[in-house]
């Protein structure tokens, strides 16, 4: 069993940390220079509505590269995003229609929660109208999105939260770097109508991340993913219809899930920390199967990689940031 001191926990997390704090505040300032010389530009008429859109929207998709950029250039050293992990041996055809299979029901448990929060949130007379991204009249504009949305965004965030992220936390736990992964994916995301969907939909390419250790796969989904968010945008397919779709998914998902053989487990938080003559353990159950063993030696004592990265200066800055935004935008969405 691996040994970690609680020193190297924190370092190790205190770093991603301010490394992830500098590429998410590079976002926001690349975002904000592009909307503010959009906004001299419209102002004084050199910009049309639809030269405006395009202007805005697709460049401050790009410049989410900053993030991983700067997570690749600081972690270079420890050879990240390997060719090993954008294997496609470990996946086929069949994997790829099982996996979209169980994706779909998966995104519109994220969507429903999204639609019962804002339903309930309705009754109390606070109302919000979110307009997904929809094609523009220009061509150049929707071939733009299509290609930002369905390839540009999935192949950069993957990369980022799943072969990044994801793996740089994996050596506290599986359950630990899936659900942080996840929870940062979601709020970047910078609102509360894609907050649950993309949270939801993270835990799962997480867990295919961690299963088929291929990133292709998880590009693959979160393409798949984005396409059908965008198409609702495009296609109105009456209630009766989507719904029979969706439980159709469902149904065959849970076939699938049932029937596939056997589970992927993931490691639980079992590594023992060692700091001061003390021996820190992330697991209560493993603490006590651990204690007699080391009762004689060293007292055994319990802590958290979740308090230990969530209790961070720089995550807490980035949470900050990340909310922040959710709160302006939910605001400015209010009717």
């Amino acid at each position: 069993m691996s040994l970690y001191s609680l020193n190297e926990m924190e370092k190790d997390l205190n770093e991603l940390g301010w490394v992830y704090l500098k590429g998410r505040s590079m976002i926001l300032v690349v975002a904000l220079i592009f909307s503010l010389v959009s906004a001299l530009l419209s102002s004084s008429g050199k910009l049309t509505v639809i030269e405006n859109s395009y202007f805005v929207n697709i460049p401050s998709k790009i410049s989410f590269m900053s993030l991983p950029l700067i997570l690749l250039f600081h972690y270079r050293k420890e050879n990240i995003l390997s060719k090993d992990i954008f294997n496609i041996e470990s996946i086929g055809l069949i994997s790829i229609i099982k996996a979209f299979i169980i994706s779909y029901p998966i995104m519109m448990i994220g969507s429903y929660i999204s639609v019962m929060i804002f339903a309930f949130l309705d009754l109390f007379g606070f109302t919000f109208e979110f307009d997904p991204e929809k094609f523009s009249s220009d061509n150049i504009t929707s071939i733009a999105t299509i290609v930002s949305t369905c390839l540009v965004a999935p192949i950069l965030e993957e990369c980022t939260f799943r072969g990044i992220i994801l793996n740089i936390l994996r050596k506290y736990g599986d359950k630990f770097a899936i659900i942080t992964s996840a929870l940062l994916f979601a709020l970047i995301h910078g609102n509360m109508f894609q907050f649950f969907t993309a949270f939801t939909v993270g835990l799962w390419l997480g867990y295919l991340f961690i299963k088929t250790k291929s990133l292709v796969l998880t590009i693959l989904m979160h393409a798949l993913s984005n396409s059908l968010a965008l198409s609702y945008g495009i296609f109105e397919i009456p209630v009766t219809i989507n719904r029979t779709i969706e439980i159709g998914f469902l149904l065959i998902a849970i076939v699938i899930y049932f029937y596939s053989g056997k589970k992927y487990k993931l490691s639980k938080n079992v590594t023992l920390l060692e700091k001061s003559g003390t021996i820190f353990c992330r697991d209560k159950f493993i603490a006590k199967k651990q204690e007699k063993q080391y009762q004689s030696e060293i007292p055994l004592e319990i802590t958290s990689p979740y308090e230990c990265f969530y209790g961070q200066t720089p995550i807490i800055l980035s949470l900050m940031i990340d909310i922040a935004i959710i709160i302006v935008v939910t605001s400015l969405s209010m009717k």
